[in-house]
């Protein structure tokens, strides 16, 4: 099969977001554990402010 540059870049695109998507609810899980966001952040690669905005929404749950 083959692809035209077009749906390479749609396929690409695609993996990425899922892979951010499963850091994003990695980090949500250490948050739950009470990780600290030095060690959220070496293990997915995350802002230290995403963290800290993960944090502040699941205070409020």
């Amino acid at each position: 099969m083959i692809l035209t540059s077009f749906e390479e870049r749609c396929i690409k695109k695609g993996i990425s977001q899922g892979i951010e998507q499963g850091k994003m609810e990695d980090a949500k899980k250490m948050v739950e554990k009470n990780m600290t966001n030095a060690d959220i952040r070496d293990i997915t690669g995350l802002s230290i402010k995403t963290i800290q905005e993960l944090r502040t929404q699941a205070s409020k749950k």
